[in-house]
C-alpha cells in the first residue's frame, strides 16, 4: 500500500515537472529599460528626443518599462524603433507617473519629525541658556564682601577661589550651549530649506512608458524611443567680427538653445532646425477668393482658410492709444503663420493652440503673447513707441528688441557668444545706437516689412561637439556656422535726424547663408562694441546690418537761408529755406557716404511744394527723400545744399522747418 502511494506521488512529481517548466517559459519577461538620450532635434519651437538602448531579449514575450521620461512629451508623437526585425512589437502604452507625489510624502514626514525634534533641541537650549544667565547675575550680586565682620583671609581666599570657579564653570557652560544652539539653528535652517524644496516637486509627474515585444528565440537588439516635447526652442544669435570696412565680415551662427523639460540633456548630440514638427500633414483644400476693399494687407504670404486640427484663430484690434494701427506684423513664433493689420487695425490669424503671438510695426516696441488653451481668441493690442519724436514722425528700420534689457558686458558676451577673445584695442566707433530711418511728411505708407524666413527652405544643422543642456530655461548658445562674408560698407549720414555718420554692412545674398532675424554682438578690430540686430526681409534680396557710429566723420547742418513773402493779389504766402549739410573726413582713409535728407511733401491741395536745387542728388518725389552719393578722402570737408519752397493761402499758418 505505501509502495503503490510513493509510485502515485513520483509520477505525479514527473508529471507536474514539463507543466512548471512550460509555465515558466511561458511568462513574460519584465525587465526596467534604461535609455539614454543620443541625439535632440531642436527646433524653434518643441524639441525632439532620441533615447536608444542595446538589451537581449529571451526568447517569447517581454515587457519592458521606461521609466522617469519628461513629463511635457506630447504622447501622440512617441515612437518606437527596433533594429532586428525578427523581434516584433505587440503592444505600446504610456501613462504619467506620480509616484513622486508618494516618496516624497515620506521624505517630508521623516523631515517634520527631525525638525520637530530639532527645535524642541533648541527650546531646551534656550531655556538652559535663561538659568545659566540668571545664576550668573546672581553670583555677580552676591560677590560683595563689604560690612562683613570677623572674616579670615583664609575664609577670603576660599570665597574668591569659588566665586572664580563657579563663574568660570557658568562662562564654559554658555558658550558650549550657544555653538550648540548655532548648530541646531543651521540644522534647522537646511533641513526646512530641504522640506520646501521637497513640497516643490511634490507634484512633479513623470512619463512611463510600456513595451510589449515578442521574439521566437533569444535576440540582441537595438531599441530607440523618439517623441517630442514642447518645452524647448532656439532664437538666432550672432557674432560679427569687421577688422575694418576694407575686409571681410567674420558672421558666427549661432543657436540660443533653452529647455524646461524636467529632464537634463547631458553630453549628447544636437541638431538645429527650423523644421515645423506641429505643421498639419494633411492636404489643404483651397477656398474661395474673395476680394474686397481694405483687405490687401491683412493676409499677405498664404491664405489661412484652411482648417488647422489644434489651432485657435485670435482677432482683434491693434491701436497706438490713439488710432487704429496697420501694417503691424503678427507672427505666431516657430511657425511660418503670420498676418498683417489691415487700415482698422484689425488682424485675424490661426495659430497652434500653444506659441508665441508677436507683434510688431516699424517705431513701436514689440510685443509677445504667450498663448494656451486659455487664451482668449480677441487680443486688442496698444503699441508704445520705441522713442520719442519731435517735429517728424519716423521710426528705426529694422525690428529690434529693447536694448537695454538685452546688452550685455563684454566679458558676458564673450562667454555667451562661443568662448571668443576679445582684445582691447584703440576705437572711435560707438554702437550702442542703431541707423535711424527717415520717413516722408504727411501720410506716407510705411514701408511692407516681411519676415524673411518666409524666403527660406526649411533647414536641419547637426552640429559637431556634443553639448549638456540642463532643464530650468537657461539660455545655452550653440555655434552653428562661421562664415566669412564680403560685405559692402557704407557710411550712412541722416544729419536731419542724428548729426553722426552711421556705418552700415550690407549682406548680398543672405538667402544663401539662411539668417533669420536675431540680435548680432558687433567686434571691431576686436574690440567689443556693443549689440545691433539683424532684421531681414523676403522683398529684399540683402541684408542691411547697422554697425554702429564713427566718430572720425563729423556732420553739420544748418540753415544757411530762410525768407518768406506774402503775395497779397494771389492770395498766397511764400516760403524759401535752404539746407546745407557739411561733412569732414577725419581719418586716415578715403570713405563712401550715403548723405540722406528730405524736403516735405504736401498733405494738401492748397499746400504747393517745389524743390529748387538739390545739387545733383537723387530725389524721391514721392517721399520727399534726397540721397548723395559721395567719396571723403582723408581730411577733405564736403557741403551739400538744398532748396525748397512752399505756397500756401493767406490767413492759414503752416509750421516750416
Amino acid at each position: 500500500m505505501k509502495k503503490n502511494k510513493a509510485i502515485k506521488l513520483m509520477l505525479f512529481n514527473l508529471l507536474a515537472l514539463p507543466l512548471n517548466s512550460f509555465a515558466n517559459n511561458d511568462a513574460p519577461v519584465v525587465k526596467d529599460l534604461p535609455m539614454e538620450i543620443e541625439h535632440v532635434t531642436v527646433y524653434r519651437s518643441g524639441a525632439e528626443v532620441e533615447r536608444s538602448t542595446n538589451v537581449t531579449l529571451p526568447a517569447g514575450v517581454s515587457n519592458l518599462i521606461v521609466r522617469s521620461l519628461s513629463p511635457s512629451i506630447d504622447p501622440k508623437s512617441i515612437l518606437v524603433k527596433i533594429a532586428n526585425e525578427n523581434v516584433a512589437l505587440m503592444s505600446l502604452t504610456h501613462e504619467l507617473d506620480f509616484s513622486n507625489q508618494k516618496k516624497v510624502l515620506e521624505e517630508t514626514t521623516k523631515l517634520s519629525k527631525t525638525i520637530e525634534a530639532i527645535k524642541d533641541s533648541i527650546a531646551e537650549t534656550n531655556s538652559l541658556l535663561e538659568v545659566y544667565a540668571s545664576e550668573k547675575e546672581m553670583m555677580k550680586s552676591n560677590k560683595s564682601i563689604k560690612g562683613v565682620e570677623g572674616i579670615t583671609a583664609d575664609e577670603l581666599a576660599k570665597i574668591t577661589t569659588f566665586y572664580h570657579k563657579k563663574m568660570t564653570e557658568i562662562e564654559n557652560e554658555q558658550n558650549r550651549l550657544k555653538k550648540k544652539k548655532k548648530e541646531l539653528s543651521n540644522q534647522y535652517i537646511d533641513l526646512t530649506q530641504k522640506q520646501i524644496a521637497l513640497n516643490l516637486t511634490a507634484n512633479e509627474s513623470s512619463y512611463t512608458v510600456k513595451l510589449v515585444v515578442k521574439t521566437d528565440k533569444e535576440t540582441e537588439t537595438n531599441i530607440g524611443l523618439d517623441y517630442y516635447v514642447s518645452e524647448a526652442g532656439w532664437d538666432p544669435i550672432y557674432e560679427a567680427r569687421i577688422t575694418n570696412d576694407k575686409q571681410p565680415m567674420q558672421l558666427i551662427y549661432g543657436a540660443s538653445v533653452r529647455q524646461n523639460v524636467h529632464e537634463d540633456w547631458s553630453n549628447i548630440t544636437i541638431r538645429i532646425s527650423t523644421e515645423d514638427p506641429t505643421e498639419d500633414k494633411m492636404q489643404p483644400s483651397i477656398a474661395s477668393d474673395k476680394l474686397y476693399f481694405g483687405n490687401s494687407a491683412q493676409y499677405v504670404a498664404k491664405s489661412q482658410a484652411m482648417v488647422k486640427q489644434n489651432t485657435k484663430t485670435i482677432k482683434g484690434i491693434i491701436s497706438n492709444f490713439m488710432r487704429p494701427l496697420p501694417y503691424v506684423c503678427v507672427v505666431a513664433k516657430g511657425t511660418n503663420l503670420y498676418a498683417i493689420s489691415d487700415q482698422n487695425g484689425f488682424y485675424e490669424i490661426n495659430v497652434p493652440e500653444r506659441c508665441e503671438l508677436e507683434f510688431s510695426h516699424l517705431g513701436y516696441t514689440t510685443q509677445t503673447i504667450n498663448v494656451n488653451d486659455r487664451t482668449e481668441s480677441v487680443i486688442n493690442i496698444n503699441m508704445a513707441e520705441a522713442f520719442e519724436k519731435k517735429q517728424l514722425e519716423f521710426a528705426e528700420a529694422v525690428n529690434k528688441e529693447d536694448e537695454e534689457s538685452k546688452l550685455e558686458t563684454s566679458s558676458t558676451v564673450s562667454k555667451i557668444m562661443l568662448g571668443s577673445n576679445s582684445s582691447s584695442t584703440s576705437g572711435d566707433l560707438n554702437h550702442k545706437e542703431l541707423k535711424p530711418a527717415l520717413l516722408s511728411e504727411g501720410e506716407m505708407e510705411a514701408e511692407e516689412i516681411v519676415p524673411g524666413w518666409l524666403n527660406l527652405a526649411p533647414f536641419t544643422v547637426t552640429v559637431p561637439n556634443k553639448y549638456t543642456i540642463p532643464s530650468n530655461n537657461t539660455p545655452t548658445t550653440i555655434r552653428m556656422n562661421d562664415y566669412k562674408i564680403a560685405a559692402n560698407y557704407e557710411y550712412v549720414v541722416l544729419p536731419k535726424l542724428e548729426k553722426k555718420a552711421y556705418i552700415s554692412a550690407v549682406i548680398p545674398e543672405w538667402t544663401k547663408y539662411k539668417l533669420l532675424d536675431g540680435p548680432v554682438y558687433i567686434f571691431w578690430n576686436n574690440e567689443f562694441k556693443g549689440q545691433s540686430y539683424l532684421s531681414t526681409n523676403a522683398m529684399k534680396d540683402y541684408v542691411d546690418l547697422s554697425v554702429g557710429a564713427d566718430k572720425g566723420i563729423t556732420v553739420n547742418r544748418e540753415l544757411v537761408q530762410s525768407n518768406s513773402s506774402r503775395q497779397v493779389m494771389i492770395s498766397s504766402n511764400k516760403a524759401v529755406r535752404t539746407w546745407r549739410i557739411t561733412l569732414t573726413n577725419t581719418k586716415n582713409v578715403p570713405a563712401e557716404v550715403s548723405v540722406k535728407d528730405q524736403y516735405p511733401i504736401s498733405n494738401d491741395e492748397d499746400i504747393e511744394i517745389e524743390l529748387l536745387q538739390s545739387q545733383g542728388a537723387t530725389v524721391d518725389r514721392n517721399t520727399g527723400i534726397i540721397t548723395w552719393k559721395a567719396t571723403l578722402q582723408p581730411g577733405e570737408e564736403k557741403k551739400f545744399d538744398f532748396t525748397y519752397r512752399v505756397k500756401y493761402p493767406v490767413g492759414k499758418s503752416l509750421y516750416i522747418e
